[in-house]
């Protein structure tokens, strides 16, 4: 047999079973529950206020993460400057912010893994004082523990 005639049959049967299997593989898949995207993580949002005695010194911040710069803000006196996010898949994502107020400053991460386990359900706030800094997870039912003050190295 030429080898022409062999790829001529060898197409045929190919041919021949796909027109009867496709059919098959249709209804199998038919019959599976739709692929979904993967689930989206946990959102988030950082609050970050300034509960300072007046707006005579505003507090300066700069927040930022390997990924997004946030800029530099002025807040005065109970100003709220927030934002929100997902955590990454590898559940890496970290905020940092310095702060700024008269002679003071401190910088700190104010959203990490370890504070997403523990301590911050879906909104983390933070409140900077003239005593320095504190924090809860829902403000209008627990109380702010403190964290750090401006001048001593932050909890562990």
């Amino acid at each position: 047999m030429s080898s022409l005639l062999l790829k001529t049959i060898f197409m045929v049967i190919l041919f021949s079973s796909s027109s009867l299997i496709l059919p098959f593989i249709q209804v199998v898949v038919a019959d599976r529950a739709p692929i979904r995207d993967p689930p989206e993580t946990d959102k988030y949002t950082v609050h970050v206020i300034s509960n300072l005695p007046s707006n005579r010194y505003p507090l300066r911040i700069h927040c930022a993460s390997g990924d997004d710069d946030l800029g530099y803000h002025n807040l005065s006196v109970n100003q709220d400057f927030n934002w929100s996010f997902r955590m990454n898949f590898r559940g890496t994502t970290l905020f940092f912010c310095h702060f700024w107020w008269k002679n003071e400053d401190k910088a700190f991460e104010v959203f990490n893994h370890d504070i997403s386990i523990n301590t911050c359900r879906s909104n983390c706030y933070w409140l900077v004082r003239d005593d320095g800094f504190y924090f809860t997870d829902d403000i209008d039912n627990v109380a702010p523990e403190k964290y750090a003050d401006w001048w001593k190295p932050n909890k562990v």
